[in-house]
C-alpha cells in the first residue's frame, strides 16, 4: 500500500445498530481486512463513529458506506477526506455562511 494523498483517503461515518464489541470485530474484520480498496478500519462502539482508511482510486466512499449497511448497520457519511472531494464538514460550513444573507 502506497502512502501518496492521491491514493490515500479517510472517510468518518456514524453507524447506528452497534451494540457491543462483537459488531465492531464484525465491521473491523469484513470491511477492513477484506474489501478491496480498504486499507484500515477503526470503529468505536460507544461513540458510534467508523474510521475508514481507503484508497479512493479503487473504492468509493458511498460504497463503504453502503458495504456497511449491508451487514446489517445504519451508516452515514460525515465527512470524506480523499483528495478529490470536500469533505461534509467543510461544505456544511459553506452553507452555514450562508445563512447571513438574504437570499
Amino acid at each position: 500500500n502506497s502512502n501518496s494523498n492521491s491514493n490515500s483517503g479517510l472517510v468518518v461515518l456514524t453507524v447506528q445498530g452497534l451494540k457491543c464489541s462483537s459488531c465492531v470485530a464484525l465491521i473491523e474484520s469484513v470491511i477492513g481486512a477484506n474489501t478491496n480498496g480498504v486499507t484500515k478500519a477503526v470503529v468505536n462502539h460507544i461513540t458510534g463513529l467508523a474510521k475508514i482508511h481507503f484508497n479512493p482510486n479503487i473504492i468509493s466512499a458511498t460504497q463503504i458506506a453502503s458495504d456497511i449497511s449491508d451487514l446489517g448497520f445504519e451508516a452515514r457519511i460525515i465527512s470524506i477526506h480523499d483528495g478529490n472531494q470536500k469533505s461534509s464538514e467543510e461544505i456544511s460550513i459553506s452553507i452555514e455562511n450562508l445563512k447571513d444573507f438574504n437570499i
